[in-house]
């Protein structure tokens, strides 16, 4: 087939620029021709909580085979776009969801496309409603939605919300892959190595809290578990590494009001990948507290790097955990019960690292068909589970 896939890709930083990347070269393997469409500008700076939307470093550098056609800010790129994705003569067109910001450009497309020959629309839903969603980005996902032809989600929990908003959907289920860091980062360094880096003590339990700082995501119930770790624990170690896009002295107000200050470690950036991966390597167990999620870049990266994840049991991270003895999953990210948990767990000594991470190239074979099962799906109003 041919394929018009759109969403955000490198220089544009996070998960589901990776995620589009590594699904375009998943239909390319697949043996189908890809147009790969990105954007100019994502978001406008004031919308914006990270200190940029791009990789830091990336300067003018472009995936020499993405087109940056779409500007946020000017609709007149929205329709060039569309007729440029109409000239190349897709067989169908598939679009990513995770922002109701994105609702105007995605529905102009919908509209053309239904005022001209109509082509299958997908929509990829990262999340059906954005995390921390008011009433008027639940009811832009609701209208968004409902004009695509099928959905393909990465939970079953996804699944029944996207059929509470639209119960005529067409929705197919499969689990967000395994995210690959490329080929000069694909393994751990060697624990003793990575510690040393960090300033770290080759005898303490190390615990890794990753990624974008956000209410949604427990950093504070993480903090506040970890009083009681450090009672049974007295050498554990509590990285975050990620930037803030909340005010960082909330964090910093309950680690010293903890007594805390000497055994959390705070690095508030975008962590590239090389740095991620020294990050990984001197962990023990990457934990990832979260009070609501559809699925993990995070834990899915920690997964095909081989590191032990310890997370709360919702969204996607269910369908993991019983398949993955490496996903362990409390009932919730309560203190007491994540503390409890982290013990256990940081406990285990480093020769209990899986010694055979989880492999990312089946993951993207699997996302791809189920992509080609969307797209057989979309004229058809049935609901494949």
């Amino acid at each position: 087939m041919r394929l018009a896939l759109v969403g955000p890709v490198y220089p544009f930083r996070g998960g589901i620029a990776q995620y589009t990347e590594q699904l375009c070269d998943a239909l390319e393997a697949q043996g189908h021709e890809v147009l790969l469409v990105s954007f100019r500008r994502q978001y406008p700076r004031v919308l914006y909580p990270g200190r940029t939307d791009r990789v830091p470093g990336a300067d003018g550098d472009c995936l020499p085979h993405a087109n940056y056609w779409i500007d946020s800010l000017r609709p007149g790129t929205w329709v060039a776009t569309f007729v440029r994705i109409r000239r190349y003569a897709p067989d169908a067109m598939v679009l990513q969801w995770w922002s109701a910001f994105w609702a105007p450009v995605w529905l102009l497309f919908l509209l053309l496309n239904r005022l001209t020959r109509p082509i299958p629309t997908i929509f990829i839903c990262h999340n059906v409603y954005p995390h921390e969603a008011g009433r008027v980005s639940i009811l832009l996902s609701r209208v968004v939605l409902r004009t695509g032809d099928a959905c393909l989600v990465h939970s079953e929990q996804e699944r029944q919300r996207l059929l509470e908003a639209n119960p005529h959907a067409t929705v197919t289920v499969q689990g967000l892959p395994v995210f690959s860091l490329g080929s000069r980062h694909t393994a751990l360094r060697p624990r003793q190595a990575a510690r040393e880096d960090l300033g770290l003590s080759q005898a303490a339990r190390v615990f890794l809290f990753f990624g974008i700082v956000r209410p949604y995501k427990g950093l504070d119930d993480l903090i506040a578990a970890f009083v009681h770790v450090r009672q049974e624990l007295p050498e554990a170690v509590l990285l975050v590494a990620g930037e803030f896009w909340e005010p960082r002295i909330r964090y910093e107000k309950l680690i010293q009001d903890l007594g805390l200050c000497g055994s959390v470690r705070i690095d508030d950036r975008y962590v590239p990948d090389q740095d991620l991966v020294t990050y990984m390597s001197a962990a023990d167990v990457v934990v990832a507290p979260y009070r609501r999620v559809t699925g993990s870049a995070v834990v899915q990266t920690a997964r095909g790097l081989g590191v032990p994840v310890l997370a709360t049991r919702m969204g996607g991270l269910v369908e993991l955990a019983k398949s993955d003895s490496g996903v362990r999953l409390v009932e919730s990210s309560s203190p007491c019960v994540l503390a409890r948990a982290m013990v256990s767990s940081g406990g285990s000594p480093p020769s209990r690292r899986r010694s055979h991470p989880v492999l990312a190239d089946q993951s993207w074979r699997d996302l791809a068909t189920a992509v080609e099962d969307a797209i057989r799906l979309a004229g058809d109003p049935v609901v494949v589970g």
